[in-house]
């Protein structure tokens, strides 16, 4: 069992009859378990950080440098922290180690959840609501994964400069056909 008070989350073992105290700086805004019940996440004001909760030991704290009240859960399979920022969008986190892997903004004003399996994120905006799935991770090289969305982007790297590409005699062919064929549609 779980509870916050002030600054200081609790932790109760059913069946060992013992409680544990974690205090933290800052009022404790948000606290909640991982499913496998061995780690806790917890937001204040000025940090995010994730304790195991065998002897409440940190595992990782990062700052909090949110605007907006945040709230958090986790993934389905513990390995990441869904973030949720308001209406400014969501951060998804490395459960284990706190580093930031995705940032989901918001493009107008709507609200943005990811599901716990972070395969969809659904939005509701203007009394609608939407469901898209998400891009799996990027497998490749990280110089491979750039040179990619540089390429899809029309865009290359000369130095720390990202500059327009020209494009090769294949895309720029690619192009008048595809523009043609629009062309033609209207017709």
């Amino acid at each position: 069992m779980l509870w916050a008070r002030g600054s200081s989350v609790f932790v109760h073992r059913v069946g060992e009859g013992t409680d544990s105290e974690l205090q933290l700086e800052g009022l404790v805004e948000n606290a909640i378990f991982s499913y496998d019940g061995t780690r806790i996440a917890v937001i204040t004001p000025a940090t995010l950080g994730v304790w195991a909760t065998g002897r409440l030991r940190p595992i990782w704290q990062v700052r909090n440098f949110a605007t907006v009240p945040l709230e958090f859960r986790w993934s389905s399979d513990d390995s990441a922290l869904i973030v949720l920022q308001g209406t400014l969008g969501v951060l998804l986190m490395d459960s284990g180690t706190g580093e930031r892997f995705a940032n989901l903004m918001v493009t107008k004003p709507a609200t943005l959840f990811v599901l716990p399996s972070l395969r969809y994120r659904v939005s509701r905006s203007d009394g609608t609501w939407g469901m898209w799935p998400l891009p799996a991770p990027d497998d490749g090289s990280p110089r491979a994964s750039l040179m990619r969305v540089l390429s899809e982007a029309g865009l290359e790297m000369r130095g720390v400069e990202l500059v327009d590409a020209a494009p090769s005699p294949d895309a720029a062919a690619s192009s008048v056909a595809k523009l043609s064929t629009v062309k033609d549609d209207r017709k």
